[in-house]
């Protein structure tokens, strides 16, 4: 999973959680893993153009815990993460993904009861010689206020049966084409969908606080992670078939195994 939607998983789930009561874990930022390559996280207020980069922007909040108290203080009751497809039938987001302002737009929404904001990220390269490798700034924009929330109730256990179905088909599909190596690492999702202990790296434990979550939830966004494989040049969607009939069965596996990446994530970080 790329560094800027780990980011906003844990931006939502870890804010939730403050939000809520909650307290955050020491030095969350900038101490956490999803800021590790970032040498400023800011949150600003929009003044002209329609991009979190723009120079006269006003800043909010230098940095996420400021930001927490910024949304308590209006009395934002919720974050949610919110996923829009590209609509690009003829360059789909599964192979857009890899580039960037590819694979559809992953935003942030503050809920206050009838209405929400959004915030979208934007990350400059801007000292790339820094010995900690902490090259990145990252600006959230105020992108639009007084929105409608897009709140949609989602069944985890549906989600969880359509997510191990189409890891079986493209199983299957990667054992008939001999992609030893894909094969496994698609078996090593399924793995996840039904295992007791689904997060099994520091940084995948470290990702949501995971005592807010349902075993289910935490299997669907563990599986989301695993078989998220969508990239640049040797990720799944680089792959290519010389026979027609192969080449869109492939397609058409890709595109349900992306959707189920975007839906497991939406689904399980929104569950809380």
């Amino acid at each position: 999973m790329n560094g800027i939607l780990s980011q906003m998983i844990t931006l939502v789930t870890y804010g939730n959680d403050y939000l809520k009561g909650g307290q955050l874990p020491k030095a969350f930022y900038p101490s956490h893993d999803t800021f590790k390559f970032c040498n400023n996280v800011a949150f600003l207020e929009i003044k002209d153009g329609d991009s979190p980069a723009f120079p006269q922007n006003d800043v909010i909040a230098p940095g996420p815990m400021a930001w927490f108290d910024y949304l308590k203080n209006k009395d934002c009751e919720s974050l949610r993460l919110y996923f829009r497809y590209s609509g690009n039938e003829s360059f789909p987001d599964y192979q857009s993904a890899g580039m960037v302002g590819g694979g559809g737009q992953w935003w942030i929404e503050a809920n206050y009861r009838q209405s929400c904001d959004v915030w979208a990220s934007r990350w400059t390269v801007t000292d790339k010689d820094n010995p900690d490798k902490k090259i990145w700034q990252v600006s959230y924009g105020l992108l639009a206020t007084t929105q409608p929330p897009t709140e949609m109730p989602c069944d985890l256990e549906i989600i969880k049966k359509t997510t191990g179905d189409r890891l079986s088909s493209i199983i299957a599909f990667t054992k008939e084409q001999k992609l030893d190596n894909w094969q496994t690492i698609f078996q090593n999702a399924l793995a996840k969908l039904n295992s007791q202990e689904p997060a099994d790296s520091k940084y995948t434990r470290s990702m949501i606080p995971q005592q807010n979550y349902s075993l289910i939830a935490r299997q669907l966004l563990f599986t989301a992670v695993e078989m998220n494989v969508f990239g640049g040049m040797g990720s799944w969607n680089d792959l290519g078939f010389d026979e027609k009939a192969i080449n869109e069965q492939y397609k058409k596996l890709s595109y349900n195994l992306y959707d189920n990446v975007c839906v497991n994530i939406l689904s399980s970080v929104n569950s809380y």
